[in-house]
């Protein structure tokens, strides 16, 4: 008796059910889709970083790769001048 009691005053002051309103339930949706706006946002800016990265260190090489046969074939002939 003493058990049913206490499981009956639990669930009154723990699992007492509101009627749901129509404000909850919108505030609810909106707060939802904002999440997802911004999961979205976020995976596109991580895309276009990794994609930008990719892309800037390509350019990078491409401009760099003369300037960089240039050098190995200066540091060929004086090595093969003065060795």
């Amino acid at each position: 008796m003493y058990y049913e009691r206490q499981q009956s005053r639990h669930y009154q002051t723990h699992y007492r059910h509101q009627s749901p309103s129509l404000f909850r339930a919108v505030m609810r949706f909106i707060v939802f889709i904002a999440l997802g706006i911004a999961a979205v946002a976020g995976g596109l800016w991580l895309m276009g970083a990794a994609i930008g990265l990719v892309i800037g260190l390509f350019a990078l090489a491409i401009g760099l790769a003369p300037v960089i046969i240039l050098g190995w074939l200066v540091w060929l002939v004086l090595k093969a001048i003065f060795v």
